[in-house]
């Protein structure tokens, strides 16, 4: 296995696995999850990929023409990573949040996520993609579609924020760390993109983990669900 894979199990093992699977277990599962993600990038094309991605559940088609901008798109992932982070939040059944912007009245999404690079160089970074993508049956199990009762100007400066961190190939955290701002995981970019404009959607929420080695203070997708600020519009 590769330095750079080796570098990101060991951070992942410091952020999310934080469950009673334990330490050792969690490693392991993470390992297996990424070398058959390794394998599966070998054996088919971006073509391929592509396809699989559009294939998405009849709910998802709803959920995408409700979608508007500035919205909140919380879904349940597949991966084992995913697994993790529901286990580990007791409050939620989603494991992973991003933001709407409206393409040409395509509703895209603006999230940050290990595992699903969308360049050769295989690095994972902040991303902003098609809404439909990212509900694929491929990714997604369940999602909750939430509005943002924020006028309009601050949400347009909310989105302009979070394009930002796309154009500037922000990195994916995989350490978890919520004191730096050159990487940033998935609540973790909802979070600061908001607060950039002053409203604190975890409304200074934080899980804390007092566990040797696995310890510390993150934000999970309960943290962001729970705001009084957002109305949930559509789940499936």
């Amino acid at each position: 296995m590769s330095n750079r894979y080796t570098q990101y199990l060991l951070s992942l093992s410091k952020g999310f696995i934080v469950c009673a699977l334990g330490g050792l277990w969690g490693s392991l599962l993470i390992s297996c999850h990424f070398l058959d993600t390794e394998s599966k990038g070998r054996q088919g094309g971006n073509s391929t990929r592509e396809a699989k991605l559009m294939v998405h559940p009849l709910e998802a088609d709803t959920l995408m023409l409700l979608a508007q901008e500035g919205d909140l798109v919380f879904r349940t992932g597949l991966s084992i990573v995913s697994r993790l982070v529901t286990t580990s939040d007791k409050e939620s059944t989603y494991s992973h949040i991003g933001l709407i912007t409206l393409l040409d009245s395509v509703p895209m999404i603006i999230h940050a996520v290990p595992g699903e690079p969308e360049t050769d160089d295989g690095i994972d970074r902040v991303k902003i993609e098609p809404l439909s993508w990212f509900l694929s049956e491929s990714r997604a199990s369940h999602a909750l579609l939430m509005h943002s009762n924020v006028c309009n100007d601050t949400l347009t400066a909310v989105i302009n924020e979070a394009k930002q961190k796309v154009n500037r190939h922000i990195l994916f955290d995989h350490e978890f760390n919520l004191d730096t701002d050159d990487k940033l995981y998935c609540t973790e970019l909802i979070y600061k993109v908001f607060m950039s404009q002053g409203i604190d959607l975890t409304q200074g929420r934080r899980s804390h983990y007092a566990i040797p080695i696995l310890g510390g203070t993150y934000l999970f997708p309960s943290d962001i669900e729970k705001n009084e600020r957002l109305t949930a519009i559509y789940s499936y």
